[in-house]
This record gives structure tokens, C-alpha cells and sequence, in this order.
């Protein structure tokens, strides 16, 4: 590509917004309301699953240990469990930690155990589960082989609760890709239409270029420039829409609800999504481009 043919493109380019501003204020309008939508619904869900992720690393399975259990027989349970690849870390609760941090759960009412002879809480080994685990059939699986393990009284590990976060998960996941789709055709299609006004008004204006020889990639480049420039303006903008209703709902829950202050935290995307949100704005805009030209020389 020689320097005035690319001086071409960016004058035509140019020439195209500032003789047809309406048109691309519609056409920028329109995608930045697009991807507002995709992204309010892409922080949403970015948040959603990072709550679900960070219950997640609160999975525990309880281990009971019999009081007869061997030294030699607690040491291979730890190495068989530490071992598994669903398990990022054992602890080992013996009978006296045990009462300890029953006590403390009483509070004041841990004088009711004054009066008891012995201590009649088992050990056990807490262990918890790495983030990875994506099924409750892996749960089920180490539970099952803990079992069969000598030494090994009960285990407790929430069955139901796991079995329904599971599920939500699942579900997010399937809800997450069918949205994400269909935003993103209506956003193609909103965008193409919108894509085709301008060009129907420009129309003498492409005959005539066809008439006196110029080829149709000779035609097409200025205006595919002038969509890919709307859509990096839409997606700056949409970015900056996003990040404002980010930062008024952070200050809304701070000033309304104070007491969920480090219960609850927003995640806001991270430089990687943001520059992948701008990249597909920009695609947003030359793909609407594409449709819209594919389809008016077809008629």
C-alpha cells in the first residue's frame, strides 16, 4: 500500500463522517447502546460467578476419625488425601481442638460444658476443595474412597448444598453462552441496519464511482474505516457508560447498605476484558459494515 492511496483512504474516510455526521452519530448512537447492554449484562454475570467461585473455595469435606485410628493409619489417610487431585489442603483437627473451637462457638453458653467427663468429640481432618472441582461427581468419587479407608468414622461434606451449586453453575454457564449470542446477532443486526441508512444515502455517490471504473474493494475501504472508527468510539464510550454506572452503584451500596461493606465487593473488568470489549466494538463495526454492504449490492 503506497503512501497515496493511504492518504486517499484517510482523506475519503474523513471526507465520509464530517459530509454525513447525522448518519454516524446514529450509527456510533446505536452501537454504544449495544454494547452498553452487552457489557451491564457482562459485569453482571462477571460478578455473579466471581461470588459463586469465592463459595466455592469454601467447600469443605469433614472427615471423622475413629478414636482406635493408628498413627500409621492417620498418616497414610493424610497422604492419600493431600494426594488427590480435587484436594488443595488437609487439616488436622485433633479431639482437644476440637472442644476448643466448640467452646468458642458456644460463646457464653460454653459453661454448659463444665460439668462434662471426658471429651467425647472426635478428631477429624477438614479437607478443602480446590476451585477446579466443576461437578458433584468428584465430590462423590473422593468421598467414596475415603470411606473405604481404615480409621475413617463418617464423613460430612453438604451433599444437597453442593449438589444445588452445582446446578446454578451449570445453569450460568448454558444462560451465560445463549445471552452472549443473542446479543450479539441482535447487536449485528441493529448495527447493519443501521449501517444501511447510511449507505442508501450515499448511493448516487457509489454508482458513480462504479460508472467511471472504480472496483468495489476500491469503494468499500473508506467506508469499512469509517465503521471500524464508529465502532472504537462506541466502544470508548460504552466503556466509560459501563464504569460510570460501576462507580455510582459501588457508592449507592457503600452509602445504603455500610454493613455489607466486605461482605459484598464488585469486580469492575480487568485491562485484558477491556481491551478485548474494545477490539469487539470495533469488529462490531466493520462486521455491520460488511453485512451492510454485502447486502445492498446483492439488491
Amino acid at each position: 500500500m503506497n503512501i497515496t492511496y493511504l492518504y486517499y483512504l484517510l482523506k475519503s474516510t474523513y471526507q465520509n463522517i464530517r459530509q454525513h455526521l447525522v448518519i454516524n452519530l446514529i450509527s456510533i448512537f446505536t452501537i454504544t447502546f449495544s454494547l452498553v447492554i452487552f457489557g451491564l449484562y457482562s459485569f453482571g454475570y462477571l460478578n455473579l460467578k466471581k461470588t459463586l467461585d469465592d463459595w466455592r473455595t469454601d467447600f469443605q469435606v469433614i472427615v471423622y476419625l475413629q478414636d482406635s485410628i493408628s498413627q500409621t493409619q492417620l498418616k497414610s489417610l493424610k497422604h492419600f488425601c493431600k494426594s488427590h487431585p480435587v484436594v488443595s489442603r488437609v487439616v488436622y483437627v485433633d479431639k482437644n481442638k476440637a472442644m476448643q473451637h466448640f467452646r468458642q462457638s458456644l460463646g457464653k453458653d460454653s459453661t454448659l460444658l463444665q460439668g462434662l467427663k471426658g471429651n467425647p468429640l472426635p478428631a477429624s481432618l477438614e479437607l478443602q476443595l480446590k476451585s477446579e472441582v466443576q461437578g458433584i461427581q468428584a465430590v462423590e468419587s473422593l468421598v467414596g474412597r475415603i470411606r473405604q479407608q481404615p480409621g475413617v468414622d463418617e464423613l460430612q461434606y453438604g451433599q444437597q448444598w453442593l449438589n444445588h451449586f452445582f446446578s446454578i453453575m451449570r445453569l450460568l454457564h448454558i444462560f451465560g453462552l445463549g445471552v452472549t449470542g443473542f446479543l450479539f446477532f441482535v447487536t449485528i443486526f441493529i448495527v447493519s441496519n443501521t449501517i444501511k441508512l447510511s449507505f442508501y444515502s450515499r448511493r448516487d455517490a457509489i454508482d458513480i464511482m462504479e460508472l467511471v471504473g472504480a472496483t468495489r474493494f476500491y469503494i468499500a475501504i473508506p467506508y469499512l474505516l469509517e465503521g471500524l472508527f464508529q465502532g472504537l468510539i462506541a466502544s470508548l464510550l460504552s466503556v466509560a457508560a459501563v464504569y460510570g454506572i460501576y462507580y455510582y452503584l459501588v457508592a449507592w451500596l457503600q452509602r445504603s447498605f455500610p454493613f455489607l461493606q466486605g461482605m459484598v465487593s464488585l469486580t469492575f473488568f480487568t485491562p485484558r476484558m477491556l481491551g478485548g470489549f474494545i477490539i469487539l466494538g470495533v469488529l462490531l463495526g466493520g462486521l455491520g459494515f460488511l453485512v451492510s454492504f454485502k447486502w445492498i449490492r446483492g439488491n
